[in-house]
């Protein structure tokens, strides 16, 4: 598994605790083909669908130093799939704003 990929499961995985400490029923898909990330079930018994990426930064071209922003693919605004964004400081949920993360693991997998 290479950096990137360490750092897209540290981020799910960063999700997914702040959903279990908010009292939400988490599950995760059975292959990686799926439009969603997480499916959670709020307290309320509200779905939600999310699609976890980790924040990244363009590295060349007229927009160097800018973050790159996702899109959500067609069948995922037919879903309506919240897009979530991992930086190495929160979690970002586009679209509503119940969930912010505080977190330091990117530092520690940067160092390793």
């Amino acid at each position: 598994m290479n950096l990137k990929q360490i750092k897209g499961v540290v981020s799910e995985q960063l999700v997914i605790t702040d959903l279990l400490k908010k009292g939400f029923f988490v599950f995760t898909p059975l292959h990686r083909q799926c439009p969603v990330d997480i499916v959670a079930i709020s307290p309320k018994g509200k779905l939600h669908l999310f699609d976890v990426k980790t924040q990244s930064i363009r590295k060349s071209g007229i927009h160097k130093g800018h973050f790159i922003r996702r899109i959500l693919s067609p069948l995922q605004k037919k879903l309506k799939v919240n897009l979530v964004y991992v930086t190495e400081e929160q979690i970002i949920l586009l679209r509503k704003d119940f969930i912010i993360f505080s977190s330091t693991v990117f530092s520690a997998i940067k160092s390793t």
